[in-house]
């Protein structure tokens, strides 16, 4: 008898997660009491985090822990319109000057909420 086991996302979903919240790998390592080269390790698949740690993750980055091993969460409707994943998903295509309009625009934004708190 042959078990087809769902597929695991854990080690994708740890790195987007770290990312989104722009965590290195070092800052993350520090959270679960790992060195960051554990963490690098996690992310491309070589090991894989115990249960314990798993759950720590879960907490650490507001996730369901079944969600964190089995949905893709870079690509959950949940995430589709997150502001990171539409920059990670369409890079390849923006062009520098795009690039440069984005710069422009949130350091726009910066300078308003700036001045708003100085009200």
């Amino acid at each position: 008898m042959t078990f087809n086991l769902p597929p695991n996302f854990l080690s994708s979903n740890v790195e987007y997660l770290r990312k989104k919240n722009n965590m290195s790998q070092a800052q993350l390592g520090k959270l679960v009491n790992k060195d960051y080269s554990t963490i690098g390790k996690w992310e491309k698949g070589i090991n894989q985090p115990s249960i314990e740690d798993s759950f720590k993750l879960a907490i650490i980055f507001n996730v369901d822990w079944s969600s964190l091993i089995r949905e893709n969460l870079r690509n959950s409707k949940a995430n589709s319109n997150d502001t990171f994943t539409l920059y990670d998903n369409n890079k390849d295509i923006l062009t520098k000057d795009d690039e440069d309009y984005i710069k422009f625009i949130i350091e726009k934004r910066k300078k308003e909420s700036e001045e708003e708190k100085k009200e």
